[in-house]
């Protein structure tokens, strides 16, 4: 199946103090995105299933605020500004019926 989502990002922390740079924390907007999914059941018996799937999702995050060395402010360097969080999602699972 195909649908939309709805993501929730983290933060990005860069602490490149150790090696003379500076420290960065830049938080991110949620945002929408679009994925693709499928999955696969296999029944061993009539109560016992492996489930296997792979989900892929695009989403691209916009930064919201930050601190450089605590000082706030905006970061507009490409990839930092709009962060790529699309990637792959394996699952496999294991179900019991009742």
């Amino acid at each position: 199946g195909a649908g939309a989502g709805y993501y929730i990002p983290g933060e990005l922390d860069l602490d490149l103090s150790n090696v003379g740079g500076p420290h960065n924390i830049i938080q991110y907007e949620n945002a929408a995105g679009a994925h693709a999914l499928a999955e696969f059941e296999f029944f061993f018996n009539q109560n016992l299933a492996i489930n296997a799937g792979l989900k892929y999702y695009s989403v691209t995050y916009k930064e919201s605020s930050g601190t450089r060395n605590g000082v706030p402010g905006y970061f507009t360097a490409g990839e930092i500004e709009r962060l790529d969080g699309s990637g792959f999602d394996f699952m496999l699972s294991l179900a019991k019926y009742f």
